[in-house]
């Protein structure tokens, strides 16, 4: 089950049930999503970005008590750096025309989720 964190300004889940998809200017590729806000999430993966990189995320709840399914705009602001098992760690800040209406979305997901 995620644990729900609540320190910085805005609320955000710690490995949340989701299933994600980053899309590059190039391919797609699988990235384990390590913690979500309404404004943005931190994930791991085995390819290299920098910051700056704009990707597209698609994120799908796994869980069934939750519905999540958007496809949302991110620009890479953190990079955690290479961890032992050679994956890499990042930051992203969400923007998009529809911003609103994504954001709600996954307010109500975070917040839906229960405390630990």
């Amino acid at each position: 089950m995620a644990r729900v964190l609540v320190k910085r300004s805005d609320k955000r889940i710690i490995e949340p049930q989701i299933n994600s998809i980053v899309k590059d200017k190039v391919e797609s590729h699988d990235v384990h999503i390590l913690d979500l806000s309404r404004k943005g999430l931190r994930f791991r993966s085995g390819d290299q970005y920098k910051k700056g990189d704009k990707l597209k995320f698609d994120l799908q709840s796994i869980d069934g008590s939750s519905a999540l399914s958007l496809s949302i705009k991110a620009k890479i602001i953190n990079e955690y750096g290479s961890k032992e098992d050679g994956m890499f760690e990042y930051g992203v800040k969400f923007f998009r025309l529809l911003y609103w209406y994504e954001m709600n979305c996954i307010h109500n997901y975070v917040y839906s989720q229960k405390k630990d």
